[in-house]
């Protein structure tokens, strides 16, 4: 199939779809969801959204590219915001709480190992995940080159933050309630994993 040009209208047309996509993809299965229930979903008919995408696997993966776009650029603006790599962290510990509030569909998705083993392609969901995981990963080697961070593994550290941020706010967000969330300030998560558990006399 002839792959169409991109114009303004239908950019925004694609990601309508993607969008209706993402919200069905979430509730089901892969093999559950129809390609005229996307169409039906996104105001549009089923020819024209073949035009946009040849299977409901493309449609599945641009799903993923899409969200893990979004998720990105959203993590790059918030680290040039930062004014020192502490300050940057911080930063990040906020935007990905927001995120989780405002992108459940995507995070309630990837949770769903079903959908994702058998389609997307495990390597490039690691892709991702390791631009991600760079990102941050800057942030700390800077931290320890002017002396805010001790020596540590840079990569390894990134890892351990991000995926500690994650587990945390995907419980209070996807599984918990508005109670959970409050006990539960950035100030006081970052005293921790800047202090860790340790007393001074034990350091």
């Amino acid at each position: 199939m002839a792959k169409m040009e991109s114009y303004p209208g239908q950019i925004e047309k694609k990601e309508k779809i993607i969008k209706a996509a993402l919200e069905i993809f979430s509730r089901k299965l892969f093999h559950q969801v129809a390609m005229s229930e996307v169409a039906a979903a996104s105001g549009v008919g089923k020819g024209t959204l073949y035009l946009y995408f040849e299977s409901k696997e493309a449609l599945f993966h641009e799903v993923i590219k899409y969200s893990y776009n979004t998720y990105y650029e959203s993590l790059k603006n918030c680290l040039e915001a930062g004014k020192n790599a502490r300050d940057k962290l911080e930063k990040v510990m906020e935007m990905q709480k927001g995120f989780m509030q405002s992108q459940k569909k995507f995070v309630y998705l990837l949770a769903e190992e079903k959908l994702i083993s058998s389609l997307i392609l495990e390597e490039e969901a690691f892709q991702y995940q390791q631009k991600i995981i760079d990102l941050v990963c800057q942030v700390i080697d800077k931290g320890i080159e002017d002396g805010e961070f001790k020596s540590m593994d840079p990569s390894l550290a990134a890892k351990i933050f991000m995926g500690g941020v994650a587990a945390l706010w995907y419980g209070a967000y996807v599984y918990e309630g508005k109670e959970y969330q409050e006990q539960n300030p950035v100030d006081e998560i970052m005293d921790i994993i800047y202090s860790g558990f340790c007393t001074e006399s034990e350091q």
